[in-house]
């Protein structure tokens, strides 16, 4: 079982992006009108009253509501259910600094991943990566010619790469409709050895109504995913994966509860436990009980 704690993202982390927004940026002194929509820095805010102001929707309550984050920040918002999106392409660079670990979560539509990690803007490639996913989890060649895109892996984890102070990445996608729920970098902690027996579902979010003459109608929603496992510790690490696991709660990080790819939908998890017991069962090692929850 490994973790990634993210780094703390800002508004000015973000370099550049070419994904584009459904509202109009917010203009400073515009006559706006009650209901209108507008987009700014990292919001998408509507307008309460009619106006003429000069402060940011965000700074400015009486004026805006926030309805959510921007396009252009929803992959670092911390909700993956709230998407960056695209039609065919997206190039996003952040200004990252130290971090050794990259997490894609809830990626749709891609066809390609290309990653670059440089040192400071424009310089020098430290680390770089390219990923086909129209092979990926192909087991026939029946998959090879019928693939289903729902089939394709959505959930990606890089890690291994250097660290430096001024580091940027610049992450390019490629495919038709593309939508990418959390962009994560961080830092890779290992916490012991996932058993086997580990057990995975969903909570289902959405509604399902039947009226007085049997007709069922659903309204599809959200749902967040569940995973309960137990994993050997060692004892001589207790105490550092006991504080780590207690600085972490009410913390949104991605859980690695497998390496391997033929797992990464099931046991790779972003959000947070709910709850974790430890036994020291034996004389070098103790067996630990989570029970973690995605973020919807």
């Amino acid at each position: 079982m490994h973790i990634i704690t993210p780094v703390t993202f800002t508004t000015g982390m973000l370099v550049s992006s070419t994904v584009s927004e459904s509202y109009p940026l917010w203009v400073s002194g515009t006559n706006y009108s009650t209901g209108t929509i507008v987009w700014y820095t990292d919001g998408i805010y509507q307008a309460l009253v009619n106006h003429t102001n000069t402060t940011v929707p965000g700074s400015d309550p009486t004026h805006w509501v926030r309805l959510g984050p921007s396009n252009h920040y929803a992959c670092f918002d911390r909700q993956s259910g709230n998407a960056t999106t695209a039609s065919t392409s997206m190039t996003i660079t952040v200004s990252a600094g130290n971090f050794d670990s990259i997490a894609l979560v809830n990626l749709t539509g891609a066809d390609t991943i290309n990653i670059k990690v440089r040192n400071g803007l424009g310089g020098t490639i430290l680390w770089e990566v390219d990923k086909n996913l129209n092979n990926a989890n192909l087991t026939s060649w029946y998959d090879y010619f019928f693939i289903d895109p729902d089939s394709k892996l959505s959930q990606f984890i890089f890690t291994g790469i250097p660290t430096n102070a001024s580091a940027h990445i610049t992450l390019t996608i490629t495919g038709a409709t593309l939508s990418l729920g959390e962009f994560v970098f961080g830092y890779k902690r290992t916490l012991g050895l996932t058993q086997y027996g580990a057990k995975v579902g969903i909570t289902d979010y959405s509604k399902k109504t039947t009226d007085d003459f049997g007709t069922t109608s659903f309204v599809k929603r959200a749902y967040s995913k569940k995973l309960s496992c137990d994993v050997i510790i060692e004892n001589a690490n207790i105490n550092k994966v006991q504080n780590l696991l207690y600085s972490i709660r009410a913390t949104p990080v991605v859980w690695i509860a497998s390496d391997m790819d033929i797992y990464s939908e099931p046991l790779i998890v972003y959000g947070f436990y709910k709850d974790f017991s430890t036994s020291i069962s034996y004389a070098s090692y103790a067996l630990c009980s989570l029970e973690l929850e995605s973020l919807a």
